[in-house]
């Protein structure tokens, strides 16, 4: 198994709990832990691809997507902003909640389904290795943003 594939569950069980619960405070939390696990994932991600000195063919993860390490330090480095982003939305939307217009539970949970989404995204635009594939990663990322 290629260590991309490590980096898909979190993002992904993230986007599930966001989709069946509705309790702002576990959300917010739950997002911030996955978030850090992440930045660890991709650490190791980023370790491994430092110290892989393998041939270009290494490199390739799945048809259309290879990983060097520069495409790893992006990954890294996008993983970096998003944790940092989700660990902030914490106390932003717990100081929302006690404002005079809180937000709905629905949109607070629309915004962590699609923050994972965004990140998976990305991650499909740094590693893409061809044309076809950057282009629908760069609208995947647009969509999740919009």
């Amino acid at each position: 198994m290629t260590p991309l594939f490590a980096l898909i569950p979190c993002p992904v069980a993230l986007a599930i709990a966001a989709l069946f619960t509705r309790n702002t405070r576990f959300l917010t939390r739950f997002a911030a832990w996955s978030m850090a696990a992440q930045l660890a994932a991709a650490l190791w991600f980023w370790a491994s691809r430092l110290q892989s000195h393998g041939a270009p063919s290494d490199r390739e993860v799945a048809a259309g997507f290879c990983v060097d390490s520069m495409a790893a330090f992006f990954v890294l480095l996008t993983t970096l902003v998003v944790t940092c982003a989700l660990i902030h939305a914490v106390g932003f939307f717990a100081r929302e909640a006690e404002g005079p217009h809180p937000p709905p539970a629905r949109h607070v949970a629309q915004f962590y389904v699609f923050a994972p989404l965004f990140l998976l995204a990305m991650y499909s635009v740094v590693t893409a290795y061809n044309l076809g594939y950057l282009w629908i990663g760069m609208e995947a990322t647009t969509l999740a943003v919009a």
